[in-house]
């Protein structure tokens, strides 16, 4: 491929040098920085646990982990006797109190998002294992390392889905789940005795995954979200098991242009869109700041951004939020533009569900984000729905493909 530098090498290099540069203007604060481990009471039976970093030096960042995610939470004005730590991106944050010279920190994530929900959190400094308890022996072992899965849902009909996991030490997993909507982003997690158990927590979703592990490798369990959700699942080993190619799920009718109209997100100008990608090779972006998975999806278009916009595509996304009303939505969405630092119009369809209103010509929609890659002539020539992130094996896979379709239409 002709990009004059692999984009992730460089997203790896500049979050490296900005690493460094953090480090550099903060080495007292990162050498005081403390390992503590979270335990997030989603209900009365089931809690998440995560790591956490935090040094007590004045307006010092925190960091919460998972797998080989690295979430920043800077420090806010505190409520009382409360600090507050915010989440990038989603607009939800952490309430703490400190206790025992800051060995303890005890409070809550409240998620505004959500009606100010408040879900119980204490924090102890720990460098232990993310589940604590010993496993049976062998049965770590056992576990393979890509599994065919199926999600029940009462609501819905079975999902399909792929389980990766890596092996990071004798008892210790990384890995992540794949749908033909999106993937589960970066699960971490160990055997207890002889159950697996992952987790993953990234200020929005709070995702619990507990499955017994049978001699043969093959997984029976659940999956525990938020404050009621649980629902059953299976997984067998597999190493040839695919799911639907994500541009074979959703397509545009026959024929079909972009028209709509739609007001740009801050200021409510309205903006024709299809004049604005008329002649252009376009990226839209089906999207929402609610959504984990549109969140790596657009960071990697940022990347793309810069190196494409020069030579004419014009990058739109459009979203759809948890409020109709375009107010109302502005604050998420004025947290999700400034943190992912999005340089492209960013337009407002409506609420989630009205994808139909905005595009009626788009068919068999597949959930957030899906993607459409229009040519010069206006016709939508992919429709990509979904999106396997770093914390999947596909994501460089993913990337190189679009990359490729991009460089094909521009020469067109």
């Amino acid at each position: 491929m002709n990009y004059p530098m692999n984009p992730i090498l460089r997203w790896r290099t500049a979050a490296l040098l900005c690493a460094v540069l953090a480090v550099l203007s903060s080495s007292a604060a990162a050498q005081d920085a403390q390992r503590y481990r979270g335990v997030l009471q989603l209900n009365d039976s089931i809690s998440l646990p995560f790591h956490w970093t935090w040094s007590q030096a004045e307006g010092a960042p925190a960091v919460l982990f998972n797998a080989d995610e690295r979430i920043s939470m800077h420090p806010e004005e505190p409520i009382g006797d409360s600090m507050v730590f915010s989440f990038p991106v989603f607009n939800n944050a952490f309430h703490l109190a400190v206790a025992e010279n800051g060995q303890f920190l005890r409070g809550f994530w409240v998620r505004y998002d959500a009606g100010n929900q408040r879900y119980p959190l204490e924090l102890r400094q720990d460098d232990g294992n993310r589940f604590p308890g010993e496993h049976a022996e062998g049965f770590p072992a056992v576990v393979r390392p890509r599994y065919q899965m199926t999600l029940e849902s009462d609501a819905v009909a079975p999902t399909p889905a792929v389980w990766e996991l890596d092996r990071v030490s004798i008892n210790g997993f990384y890995g992540s789940i794949l749908t033909e909507s999106g993937d589960y982003r970066f699960l971490q997690g160990n055997v207890v005795d002889k159950t697996l158990w992952m987790s993953t927590f990234d200020g929005i979703h709070a995702y619990v995954f507990k499955a017994q592990i049978a001699r043969d490798g093959s997984l029976r369990g659940h999956h525990f979200s938020g404050k009621k959700y649980a629902a059953p699942f299976t997984a067998q080993p597999s190493e040839t098991f695919a799911l639907q190619d994500p541009e074979s799920i959703a397509r545009m009718k026959p024929g079909a242009r972009i028209s709509a109209v739609l007001p740009e997100w801050n200021t409510g100008e309205s903006i024709d869109l299809g004049g604005l990608i008329r002649g252009k090779v376009a990226v839209l972006q089906i999207m929402g700041s609610w959504c984990p998975n549109c969140m790596d999806e657009t960071r990697m278009m940022v990347d793309f951004h810069r190196n494409w916009a020069p030579k004419g595509v014009e990058f739109v996304a459009v979203a759809f939020e948890r409020s109709s009303n375009r107010e109302e939505a502005q604050v998420p969405l004025a947290k999700c533009v400034r943190d992912l630092q999005i340089p492209y119009p960013v337009l407002f369809g409506g609420k989630i569900g009205a994808v139909g209103s905005v595009f009626p010509d788009l068919e068999q929609f597949g959930g957030y984000p899906t993607t459409l890659f229009v040519d010069k002539k206006g016709t939508v020539r992919v429709v990509s729905t979904g999106f396997y992130g770093p914390g999947t094996r596909k994501y460089l896979e993913h990337r190189d493909r679009q990359w490729a379709l991009l460089a094909k239409l521009v020469r067109e």
